[in-house]
Formats: C-alpha cells, structure tokens, sequence
C-alpha cells in the first residue's frame, strides 16, 4: 500500500510540474522585444525562434524624441513601419 502511496504522489507531482510549464508557456509573453519601438514578441510557441509584434507603437513608447532646432524635444510619433535603416521611409 506504501508503494501505491509513493507512486500516486510521483505521478500527481509530476503532472502538476507539466500543468504548471504549461501555463507558464501561455501566461509569461516572450521577453523579447522590438529594438525600434519595445513591443514584446506576440509569438505563441514557447519554442519559437522568429519574433514578431503585432502592431507597434510610436517610438516615443521608448523614450526617442525629435528635437527641433530651437531646442525643444517632444516623443517621436514616428511608427517602426514608417523608418527605414533608422530614417523616415520615402
């Protein structure tokens, strides 16, 4: 009966450990973000290797400003799909 108690309590503990991974997987985003604009990745498998965002934000989001020539500074409102290679796109 001790053995049957042992193996029970293995086997709970055990789905328990994969329960818990498994909701980790769904509940913790990838930590990886957009270098442009800080967006976390939106990709949904836990093993995945190509990021991606769904929709950006300004790049004020992350602390860029414009400055203009008489010294004001305000949050860049350009989007990451408006840049290319770090400029406006034509």
């Amino acid at each position: 009966m001790k053995d049957l108690v042992v193996y029970l309590q293995a086997q709970v503990r055990s789905s328990v450990e994969k329960k818990t991974e498994e909701l980790k997987d769904k509940l913790i985003p990838c930590p990886v973000r957009c270098p442009c604009c800080g967006r976390l990745c939106a990709n949904p498998d836990p093993s995945h290797t190509v990021h991606y965002a769904c929709g950006h934000y300004p790049r004020g989001f992350t602390g860029r400003y414009v400055r203009f020539s008489s010294g004001k500074e305000i949050a860049s409102t350009l989007m990451c799909t408006e840049m290319k290679d770090c400029r406006v796109a034509d």
